[in-house]
């Protein structure tokens, strides 16, 4: 059975109420498919003319939702 779950990924709480719904829903998780990513778009420019803020979107978006939705499938 699949679950896909739609979320702000940027907003901890948001990925701990889907992950909470889907173990509700179906139990526990037996694989997660991180599907979820992003490139600076419209704003790409060279990494080293990119504005910071821009930087921190792409690796938060791109490594740490991956991060946090893999430790809510190996924590539970």
């Amino acid at each position: 059975m699949a679950a896909p779950c739609v979320g702000d990924r940027l907003q901890p709480p948001a990925i701990e109420a889907a992950f909470r719904k889907v173990a509700s829903d179906l139990g526990a998780v037996d694989s997660l498919v991180n599907n979820v990513g992003q490139s600076a778009r419209a704003k790409s420019t060279e990494f080293w003319c990119a504005a910071p803020e821009m930087i921190e979107f792409v690796i938060a978006i791109s490594l740490l939702a991956t991060i946090r939705c893999s430790r809510q499938v190996v924590g539970s």
